[in-house]
């Protein structure tokens, strides 16, 4: 609202159960939200004792964007033109290392227990348009690195003579393309994990 008006903007959603996030910005430059509350469809609420609640202390910061940690894509596999592609960027002004996984057989195990999963992987990242790194069977590289990195960021675990893919590399900033496809034209669902490490 323009100065001195003041009204609710009341947003209802119904979610399943589970983790879920809420962004909140600020109503217009410097200016913070005076109150918030959250509660349950089940749970009474009383605009007279919301209006008389204290007014937040916080204050108008400008937008500093957060280091996003993982993202994963999960999908349909195949030869040709049906690779799964992804892509993401790395910002700032020195390297990060990054973790990235190709993931097919583990889909078939607990907890997912998935049909029709990819048996094996070959994962490809790629930089304006040149291959950076690629890998096909992860635990027929050096992988006690890779193995301490996935487990400290939760990524995926994989079993020995896996045939999935990962890679640990530092990555200058830019953007990059993952590329994922199936051993000898195969066809499956399978996942593609990025972590970028904590310094």
């Amino acid at each position: 609202p323009v100065h001195g008006e003041h009204y609710h903007n009341v947003m209802k959603r119904y979610y399943a159960a589970g983790l879920h996030e809420i962004q909140f910005a600020a109503r217009s430059p410097g200016h913070a939200i005076d109150r918030l509350v959250l509660h349950r469809s089940d749970v009474s609420f009383s605009e007279p004792a919301f209006n008389q609640m204290a007014e937040s202390e916080t204050f108008f910061q400008p937008y500093s964007p957060a280091k996003p940690v993982n993202l994963s894509t999960r999908g349909i596999t195949g030869p040709g033109a049906s690779l799964m592609i992804g892509g993401f960027v790395i910002a700032g002004d020195s390297p990060t290392r990054v973790l990235v996984q190709g993931v097919g057989p583990e889909l078939g195990e607990e907890p997912f227990n998935l049909e029709g999963v990819l048996a094996d992987p070959t994962l490809t990242l790629w930089k304006n348009g040149k291959v950076v790194e690629t890998c096909d069977n992860w635990d027929e590289r050096d992988s006690e690195e890779r193995n301490h990195a996935a487990a400290a960021m939760g990524a995926v675990p994989m079993q020995a003579g896996s045939k999935s893919a990962r890679l640990l590399v530092d990555l200058d900033p830019g953007a990059y393309t993952v590329g994922l496809t199936g051993a000898n034209g195969e066809e499956g669902i399978s996942i593609f994990e990025v972590y970028a490490l904590p310094d």
